[in-house]
């Protein structure tokens, strides 16, 4: 199978990243299914979970938020405005730039604190070299595979995003505020802005189980850099002091979730309500039963959707639901 590699040298966080990406001129066959999907994640997440927990009580299916600001009832659609991010260019130092456009994963190869990491990449078919695109990141969970995580995102987004799909080491993702992972990620974003036209006030980051603790964990310290957050069955693993910014955030969790229980979602959703300066307040928010919360701040969202059945299932609530929820903000 005839290989095109290519190779660029960056610096980010201090650290010399060695991009490589290879284009097949087939799609390869995809990896196996990973122990991340509905219903297959690691029972050790549940400790992890359970110990992020123990300020959280347990309230019977509903929890208060954590001193979430009132705002005056704004109304439901409140946080649908201004971006917190419109500071930003809306285009990239990738505008303009030649690229292969495959419609499939390409592999991503760079070296992050002297370790091999892998990332894989989607571009649109079609892709446009002078259309600013969406940047969406989704992440695994323990034991997973990339590319096979994505719940098959590509086919509600595959046209109008950049997909990038990193693989954690040992499948495991490190969550420390300002651990090799947040390295990682800093990496991936300024390879694919340098790469790729992409608006930067459009980066988007989406995860299962622990890539859903991982997409919050960014969502915290990259939160002047995301716009939006796509957590499923996840936790809060950063301490509310390294937050910035304000994304618009989507939570869907199991209200049965036997390994990441469900009160790890209400905390989860009651701090970004309370950075959001959502009211505890909710309307009904399509599809059922999910909800809205009232009276966020213009442009920074948050819905809550507590789905039936145990941890990751069902995997549709993530596709399509997750990408339109993206692309109203």
């Amino acid at each position: 199978m005839p290989t095109r590699t290519t190779k660029a040298v960056l610096f980010v966080v201090g650290v010399t990243v060695v991009a490589a990406i290879t284009a097949c001129s087939t799609d390869a066959s995809p990896p196996p299914a990973s122990a991340g999907g509905a219903g297959g994640e690691a029972t050790s997440e549940g400790g992890q979970a359970q110990a992020s927990a123990s300020d959280a009580a347990s309230t019977g299916g509903h929890t208060p938020m954590d001193a979430a600001p009132q705002t005056g009832g704004m109304g439901p659609d409140a946080g649908m405005g201004t971006s917190p991010l419109s500071s930003l260019p809306t285009r990239s130092p990738g505008c303009g730039k030649p690229a292969v456009g495959t419609g499939a994963y390409m592999r991503e190869s760079m070296q992050i604190a002297n370790k091999p990491r892998a990332n894989f990449v989607w571009v649109p078919a079609n892709y446009d070299p002078n259309r600013a695109y969406a940047l969406l990141f989704t992440l695994h969970g323990t034991g997973g595979v990339a590319p096979g995580d994505g719940k098959n995102i590509e086919l509600s987004a595959g046209k109008d995003a950049i997909i990038m799909t990193p693989q954690a080491i040992g499948g495991t993702w490190q969550l420390g505020v300002a651990g090799e992972d947040v390295m990682f990620w800093d990496a991936m974003l300024q390879n694919a802005l340098n790469a790729f036209c992409i608006n930067p006030q459009r980066v988007f980051v989406m995860g299962f189980s622990r890539g859903g603790a991982m997409t919050n964990l960014l969502g915290c310290v990259r939160g002047d850099k995301v716009r939006g957050l796509g957590p499923q069955a996840g936790w809060q693993p950063a301490p509310q002091t390294a937050c910035t910014g304000r994304p618009a955030a989507r939570f869907v969790h199991g209200g049965q979730d036997g390994v990441v229980p469900v009160v790890q979602g209400y905390r989860s959703r009651d701090l970004q309500n309370a950075r959001n300066g959502c009211e505890p307040t909710t309307d009904p928010k399509e599809p059922a039963p999910c909800v809205q919360q009232r009276g966020c701040m213009p442009g920074s969202p948050v819905v809550w959707c507590e789905i039936p059945g145990d941890h990751g299932a069902p995997v549709e609530w993530l596709v399509p639901a997750t990408w339109q929820f993206f692309e109203s903000l």
